[in-house]
């Protein structure tokens, strides 16, 4: 009985219910959440989903101690694990490709940013992490931080409403393609994907980024679309914890990525 009750309280045993940030509505976060539930559920574990503004308010979630949240999921950016000491990387799940959508004529240009600082563009929420990399890629070359109406702070299925509804020029997302907003928007007529031409030149200046190719007619094949290669940058989805959640819980997270 005492060598139970040591191993107990050196290794106490794993919490029945934990807390898992999912972003916003319309981002691919909440079904891979869903699917992580499913899989929690099958080892005798509730996995409570907590929906927020953005993958950013998850991260603050794992920071406070008033908050439930000990898991979330966050685009890798510019952000330091030196800054959060106390949380751990399970490791990356998914490509997060970064997508600028527009209509009309296809635009050919070295400087996406400079192109659309007149237009009016999406570019995600405030203190969003879509927010957060649309402003560090404008900076490379404007050389100043993006300001005016024209750029608009929107949660992604809002941002969708209302391009597809043809009140706004382009939409700035930062989500993998199986996400329920980025399958909206590319299922609507005449939409096009901007082609970053300078892919290798983004990526020296900020490394988190990767470089991905949609090949031609891929994504339609019928109507072959796109109409040619297309070169965008994609940065990746990692699963950030607690450092202290036990060891158990960190097993099933890893079972569920899997």
């Amino acid at each position: 009985v005492g060598l139970i009750v040591l191993t107990i309280y050196v290794n106490p045993l794993p919490p029945g219910t934990v807390d898992l940030a999912t972003g916003q509505d319309g981002a691919s976060y909440t079904n891979i959440a869903e699917k992580f539930q499913t899989s929690f559920k099958e080892k005798g574990i509730h996995l409570n989903l907590i929906p927020t503004s953005g993958l950013g308010e998850g991260l603050k979630g794992l920071e406070s101690d008033a908050s439930k949240v000990s898991a979330s999921f966050l685009t890798a950016s510019d952000i330091s694990a030196k800054q959060y000491p106390e949380l751990v990387s399970l490791g990356s799940i998914q490509y997060a490709p970064i997508w600028i959508f527009y209509k009309g004529e296809t635009v050919q240009t070295n400087d996406p940013f400079e192109y659309f600082s007149t237009k009016k563009i999406a570019i995600g929420p405030a203190e969003n992490i879509t927010n957060k990399i649309f402003k560090d890629l404008y900076l490379l070359n404007q050389k100043n931080t993006p300001s005016g109406d024209n750029f608009v702070e929107l949660p992604f299925k809002r941002a969708a409403d209302q391009f597809i509804q043809g009140n706004l020029d382009a939409v700035f997302i930062v989500d993998s393609y199986q996400s329920e907003t980025v399958q909206r928007i590319l299922a609507t007529k005449d939409v096009k994907i901007m082609n970053f031409a300078l892919a290798d030149a983004y990526i020296k200046k900020m490394p988190f980024l990767q470089k991905l190719v949609i090949p031609k007619g891929s994504i339609k094949l019928d109507s072959v679309f796109p109409a040619e290669d297309i070169t965008i940058l994609s940065s990746t989805t990692t699963l950030l914890v607690e450092k202290n959640m036990h060891p158990a819980i960190q097993w099933a997270y890893l079972l569920s990525a899997k």
